[in-house]
């Protein structure tokens, strides 16, 4: 078999172990109960990339009228707690049926939430939005650099990528054992590739470790 062949399987092979994880109702019960164990801490002591989040929040000029703000892959629906404090109107999709039912039960604002693809995105359906936050997806997807590139073809106002890991080889996804002994997927960006991306479209950004700010045209 060809090496490109082989890489082909074993990227299926991660898209149906990712997909698989993140529809099972005990991972996303754990992964709340660790956002409400985090949440209650002091805000110095949050994980780093919601400080990143913050630093990414605070630098961009939100008007007093609210922003529109969309959370792609928003799991169990921590960031609505996150942006409580910020003037936006939130609203989180995820693909998995299961983390939206928790995310509705839990947060009090059933009507923020709705199943929903990134790859179902497009111009047209995301053209009220002010700031769309990928806070996982990145990092989580067997197909990262993928779904940069489309999210970056959408042009929104105000993106914010979380969680941007790098790899001076080739991009690839792998897995790793987490929480309740499951086997997840997490994926690395040829670093070089990944700022090329962001130059050859004359893009402005700011990076907060692992987090992206980009600032889009429209």
């Amino acid at each position: 078999m060809k090496n490109t062949e082989w890489q082909d399987d074993e990227t299926h092979n991660h898209e149906r172990i990712s997909s698989n994880v993140w529809k099972s109702e005990d991972v996303f019960q754990e992964q709340l109960q660790l956002n409400i164990k985090q949440l209650k801490k002091p805000k110095e002591e949050y994980p780093s990339h919601w400080l990143e989040f913050f630093a990414v929040m605070d630098s961009i000029a939100i008007p007093k009228e609210k922003y529109k703000f969309l959370d792609v892959g928003c799991g169990c629906g921590p960031y609505i707690d996150l942006c409580k404090n910020y003037n936006v109107s939130y609203q989180g999709i995820d693909f998995s049926p299961m983390a939206i039912t928790i995310a509705k039960k839990t947060w009090g604002n059933p009507s923020s939430f709705s199943v929903g693809d990134y790859k179902d995105l497009s111009i047209e359906s995301i053209k009220d939005v002010d700031i769309l936050h990928l806070g996982a997806l990145l990092d989580v997807l067997p197909s990262g650099d993928e779904a940069f590139k489309f999210i970056l073809n959408l042009n929104v106002k105000h993106l914010i990528l979380g969680r941007v890991h790098f790899t001076n080889e080739k991009s690839k996804s792998y897995t790793l054992k987490a929480y309740l002994g499951k086997t997840f997927v997490r994926y690395e960006h040829n670093k070089t590739n990944f700022y090329q991306e962001l130059d050859k479209r004359n893009i402005e950004y700011k990076q907060f470790g692992t987090t992206f700010y980009i600032k889009g045209r429209r």
